[in-house]
């Protein structure tokens, strides 16, 4: 099983880079030559930028085609990278040209970088701005009979507001507002460069649906051509100077990711390692998928004690979690900054417990596009009483050594004492966040206290309160370590390890039931795997404030 995808990849001359997005991009994946199990492999985004930005110098590669059709959604600040590489690319010259049956708003920000956008005469360009849909669960939890016991700290924290509340609070709809008119603008920046459309004309037409038809669409200058698959195959052949279509030579990205990379001469032995916290933060060993006490504080000590390494870059792409494993891994960081630079990057999302890890660092980046912030913290203590006995006619009863041996037991409401203690734990994690925000950003506690509370920020904004340091992706990040390392020639060096062939059948085998409910969800899978990750048991944690879907 571990040869299924093995074999050297072969790129021949006059070949097009097909780039097709219809399946899941996570900011690293595993390399290994296994797909996964009913699907189609995937492909970091390391490696998809690294492709890209070799494929600029590759004169076997003609050019660049975004066969969009078959798209899955992908985060914004994605996306926002990509463009960046494919706009790395064009400087060669080479043509990038874009596809799609149909757009989504996401796969029309990325096309739009493209020289010439097309669209199928049937199709539809989904252009009508942002929204956001949060799910709540208060009806539900109460017709089960489960009272969901909240402690938090921060008027904006509304991690908690899905369990206790059918609708979105004042202040959680004042941020979400205000994330959203950022994330918009910066797609309208660079849809309004790259098409040499004024934002205001944009606007207009998100406001009207005006480019919803294809024809429609063209005239008011969103794509340039409206045809069919065939004759997009024709105009690829006549750019590539062949004949016949059935000649056309595509590689797609995550094969010629596979393609041998020229070797260098004079390889230098200086390292940056470039290690990817990416998923849930957990207690627990951590995998490719999530952040835990092992696998990320590992890695940063092996980076931080290689002599070789001159420089960290902590590539974080998580929405939180555990605050017990976010302070192991922000002592480790703060370890390794004795011994050499550490810069940040961020991807989609760096909130509460991906902020946590963070803010030490010497420099923040992150993208127009990032969810960032969400300092503060809140604890979920479920009363599942009246569920077992009205509903199943279960009681309980108990035998105590002590007057509070049973502390937060969840079969019965907390007693005021045990809330006092749990508002007490909350609000000292909580001051100890912005104690810590304060120190690693050089900004009061009063100043952090008045910009935490919970509330989540865009990365445009998260710089101007001083949260992050620079805009941008991860090869900036890289190019700033290396600068504080007063290096200039150097290799990568990727953490955590890889995993063997049998830890990824492993770890395949134990997700192919989340896989499964991925693709029968769809779009509402967010929502089960913020349920399924949240803990089993009475915890305090510091994690993005809820799950929405971004549309």
């Amino acid at each position: 099983m571990a040869a299924m995808g093995s074999g050297e990849v072969t790129v021949k001359d006059n070949s097009i880079l097909e780039i097709t997005m219809n399946y899941q991009m996570p900011d690293r994946a595993m390399q290994g030559a296994m797909p996964s199990f009913g699907g189609t492999g995937t492909l970091g985004l390391n490696s998809a930028i690294d492709a890209i930005r070799r494929a600029k110098t590759d004169d076997r590669i003609r050019g660049i085609f975004l066969n969009l059709s078959m798209a899955n959604p992908t985060g914004l600040a994605t996306l926002q990278e990509l463009r960046q590489a494919i706009e790395y690319f064009r400087e060669s010259g080479k043509f990038v040209w874009a596809y799609a049956d149909s757009y989504t708003q996401g796969m029309f920000y990325l096309a739009s970088v493209a020289d010439r956008v097309y669209i199928h005469n049937e199709g539809l360009l989904d252009f009508r701005g942002l929204s956001s849909t949060i799910f709540f669960l208060k009806g539900t939890l109460e017709k089960l009979g489960v009272d969901m016991q909240i402690v938090r700290y921060g008027e904006f924290k509304s991690a908690v507001e899905p369990f206790m509340a059918d609708r979105m609070s004042p202040e959680n709809r004042i941020q979400t507002q205000q994330y959203l008119n950022c994330l918009w603008n910066s797609m309208l920046t660079g849809i309004s460069k790259s098409r040499n459309i004024s934002k205001e004309e944009l606007n207009r037409i998100a406001d009207g649906v005006l480019a919803m038809f294809p024809n429609d669409a063209k005239q008011l200058g969103m794509v340039d051509g409206v045809l069919g698959r065939g004759e997009m195959r024709q105009l690829l052949a006549d750019a590539v100077e062949v004949e016949n279509t059935d000649d056309l030579e595509f590689i797609e990205l995550r094969r010629y990711a596979r393609a041998p990379a020229p070797r260098e001469r004079g390889r230098s032995r200086d390292r940056i390692a470039v290690i990817y916290a990416q998923g849930e933060i957990i207690n627990g060993r951590g995998g490719s998928n999530n952040i835990g006490t092992v696998n990320i504080p590992r890695a940063i000590r092996s980076a931080a004690n290689n002599d070789r390494v001159k420089a960290i870059v902590l590539r974080v792409n998580s929405p939180g979690g555990s605050v017990i494993t976010s302070e192991i891994i922000r002592q480790e960081i703060l370890a390794a900054m004795e011994k050499k630079p550490v810069v940040v990057s961020f991807g989609n999302v760096a909130a509460s417990g991906g902020y946590w890890i963070s803010g030490d660092a010497n420099v923040i980046f992150a993208q127009p596009t990032t969810i960032t912030g969400s300092i503060g913290v809140f604890g979920m203590i479920p009363n599942t009483q009246q569920m077992f006995n009205e509903r199943l006619g279960i009681t309980f009863d108990n035998v105590r050594t002590n007057q509070h041996s049973d502390f937060l037991n969840m079969t019965r409401p907390m007693t005021a004492f045990e809330r006092q203690k749990m508002q007490r734990f909350v609000d000292q994690a909580y001051y100890t966040f912005i104690e810590q925000v304060a120190t690693g950003r050089n900004l009061t506690k009063s100043h952090v206290d008045s910009i935490g509370q919970g509330r989540v920020w865009s990365g445009i904004d998260a710089k101007n309160l001083g949260l992050v340091d620079e805009i941008g992706g991860l090869q900036d990040a890289i190019a700033r370590a290396a600068e504080l390392a007063e290096i200039e020639s150097f290799r990568i060096l990727t953490l955590p390890r890889e995993q063997d062939p049998f830890e990824q059948l492993m770890e395949m085998l134990g997700n192919a039931r989340t896989r499964m409910i991925r693709a029968e969800m769809g779009r509402w899978f967010p929502m089960y795997e913020f349920a399924r990750s949240l803990p089993q048991e009475a915890s305090v944690i510091a994690r993005k404030p809820y799950v929405s879907t971004i549309e």
